[in-house]
């Protein structure tokens, strides 16, 4: 494992997982595979914050809101022309 003073967590390789692995098996037996299923793959830096997340789903929610506002735009145009024809061959049909 290496750390260097800019990280906040150390990173975790591929061979040191392999090895708590190993240590695991030895002292936890069948239930190891339970505890290195819960480990997070390419280490806790890839993991997403509470504030990340908050953040993906608010632009999530503009670009929803966004389309929702084109479609309603969309939609009302053409009733008012489909109410415009209707009217207009009501009147003169």
């Amino acid at each position: 494992m290496e750390t260097t003073q800019k990280e906040k967590f150390v990173r975790v390789s591929d061979s040191d997982r392999l090895k708590l692995a190993a240590k695991a098996s030895e002292v936890f037996k069948e239930e190891a595979s339970i505890l290195m299923a819960h480990l997070p793959l390419g280490g806790i830096e890839n993991l997403a914050t509470k504030q990340e997340l908050e953040l993906g789903f608010a632009q999530i929610r503009l670009e929803m809101a966004k389309g929702f506002q084109r479609q309603t735009t969309t939609l009302l145009t053409i009733m008012v022309a489909v109410n415009s024809v209707m009217f207009a061959g009501l009147k003169w049909g």
